[in-house]
């Protein structure tokens, strides 16, 4: 018997043994959260693509967009020759980038006969600009959709690096809610792909801080930041602090000796330098970068504070009560990215964190560095440069209301917190994502094209993006660029006059601050020759205008001529 059990014991320990090789679970919060981003901004992600029937709508609604006919102008001055109005105002990377995108679809066209010899003027050589140019604007808004799900990801996994998954989770749905993001996102603006490097590059700091900053993490975040600025200089400020803060705390860190941490400090800040270099072209065209910045040095800012002035062409003057005024705008456009409640968690957030967690203080100094170094020498806020100011607030907003939820005496104030934020979040992306897809501007081109015909002129007054769609052959006409538009008007120089607030305009306003509003008055009474035949508006969900946004579904109303042409 006892041999028996002993020869039983043998085999057992010869017998191979279970092992468990899973590992812990695999966390599945990023791939949703950002299929979850794809979803919520690829709605109505086609908004305001241009319409490119003519020279004056080649660029869509969206404001300072970078894509289509722009990027090949761009590419063609970098590649080719150098036009003389060279747009320089931002640098070259991310035309770089849509270059290798745009690659494939030109040579398609190419093959196909859709592209001809390409020429500076329109049509650009293409067989159907409107589809083509169309199509590029799909491209780079592709691009910043995938970009924009990037940013959520890497919100998600810095904040669950510093606080745990719940916290990811949260921080990760505030910035996917944030206001600037949900619209931004939608475009070619530059704001969503240097605010992905960003994101990704606070996500390697934050690493970096709880562990050690190694030389190969230190070239990363000197790389991922150079990218970040050479997409677009807002950029500079947060990362001049943020690089800063980190190789002084580099130098301060008591692990290895004082060479070791002088050499990672140095390979952090070069780095960035030197992909700073190289991605801003600097070796391949000095000139094209020495343009840029004389660009950014004088920028002209003769166009802010217009007769009517709005939250997004205010300039404020260099006094301490300009300055003031200016933090005040910046507390204001947060709040109406993130919501007046999660704003003030997020600043109790901040102060808690602060003191309980030293590795996430380079999260409030990337904001800090923002404000101080990029906003007030600028003395000027727009809503999109809330973005990441909020998405910081957001992270610490997602801190305070995780612990909340981790205490069962806060747990019930938390809730109600967190259900309010994220309610006039919800409600507000909500209701910008309709008035994007029922824009206004979709009738009015419905209902004229069923009525104009080819060869008549649609006059307009300020910016082309508020044109409705409009059909071959029709001729868009700036009136506020002619000598004497109000004269135009009564020899009848236009068939048709489009009437909406543009870029410039407070969306409450009826027309754009370029029409003057005696002119205004008189072609709705009636004695220019021309009377109101439509009008069009869609009313947005929570009854207020977008104060900040005011080229979003403008009211446009659609005049006549009444009168014989005076020739």
């Amino acid at each position: 018997m006892t041999a028996t059990v002993a020869t039983r014991r043998k085999r057992a320990r010869l017998r191979p043994q279970s092992i468990d090789v899973s590992g812990p679970p695999r966390d599945r919060a990023p791939w949703l959260l950002g299929l979850a981003a794809l979803v919520v901004y690829g709605i109505a992600s086609w908004w305001g693509l241009p319409h490119a029937s003519n020279a004056l709508t080649i660029h869509g609604w969206d404001v300072d967009g970078v894509g289509g006919i722009a990027v090949l102008s761009e590419l063609h001055s970098l590649l080719v020759k150098a036009s003389p109005g060279w747009y320089r105002a931002y640098p070259v990377l991310h035309y770089l980038v849509l270059a290798v995108l745009y690659g494939p679809y030109m040579v398609y066209l190419k093959l196909t006969g859709g592209l001809s010899a390409p020429a500076a003027a329109y049509p650009f050589g293409l067989a159907d600009p409107v589809g083509a140019l169309r199509t590029l604007a799909l491209i780079a808004r592709g691009l910043t959709l995938g970009m924009a799900a990037g940013v959520v990801v890497a919100t998600y996994l810095t904040a669950r690096e510093l606080w745990g998954r719940r916290a990811g989770v949260l921080a990760a749905l505030f910035v996917l809610l944030l206001g600037p993001m949900v619209f931004y996102a939608r475009t070619t603006n530059l704001d969503v792909p240097t605010q992905f490097w960003s994101a990704l590059a606070a996500l390697v700091a934050v690493r970096a801080l709880r562990t050690e900053l190694t030389i190969r993490r230190a070239l990363l975040l000197g790389t991922l930041a150079a990218l970040s600025v050479t997409t677009k200089d807002q950029a500079y400020g947060p990362w001049t602090l943020g690089l800063g803060y980190m190789a002084l705390r580099c130098l301060l860190d008591q692990r290895g000796t004082p060479a070791q941490r002088r050499r990672t400090a140095l390979v952090l800040l070069g780095a960035a330098a030197g992909v700073y270099a190289l991605a801003s072209g600097i070796p391949m065209w000095p000139g094209r970068f020495v343009a840029h910045v004389e660009y950014v040095i004088g920028y002209d800012h003769t166009f802010f504070n217009l007769q009517h002035a709005n939250a997004l062409t205010t300039l404020r003057p260099s006094t301490p009560a300009g300055y003031l005024a200016l933090l005040g705008d910046v507390l204001l456009a947060c709040t109406a990215a993130l919501g007046p409640v999660l704003v003030l968690a997020g600043a109790a957030g901040l102060g808690i964190a602060w003191r309980r967690t030293p590795e996430s203080r380079v999260l409030a100094w990337l904001a800090i560095g923002f404000v101080l170094l990029t906003l007030l020498p600028v003395h000027h806020m727009q809503y999109r440069y809330a973005m990441l100011p909020a998405s910081v607030l957001a992270c610490f907003a997602a801190y305070l209301l995780s612990e909340g939820l981790r205490h069962p005496r806060l747990r019930a104030g938390a809730l109600l917190v967190l259900v309010a934020g994220l309610g006039w979040q919800v409600l507000g992306a909500v209701d910008l994502t309709y008035q994007m897809l029922f824009d206004a501007r979709y009738a009015a081109g419905t209902w004229l094209g069923g009525r104009v015909v080819a060869g008549d002129r649609v006059g307009y007054f300020g910016a082309a993006h508020q044109l409705p769609p409009l059909p071959l052959g029709v001729v868009p006409v700036t009136l506020d660029r002619l000598p004497a538009p109000e004269q135009a008007l009564r020899q009848g120089s236009v068939e048709w006059v489009v009437v909406a607030p543009d870029y410039f305009s407070d969306p409450a306003r009826e027309h754009s601050v370029f029409l003057p509003d005696s002119t205004y008055r008189r072609l709705r009474d009636g004695s220019l020759g021309y009377r109101r035949v439509a009008s069009f508006a869609t009313a947005p969900l929570t009854g207020r205008p977008l104060p900040y946004l005011p080229y979003v579904n403008p009211r446009v109303q659609l005049f006549q001529r009444v009168r014989p042409r005076s020739d």
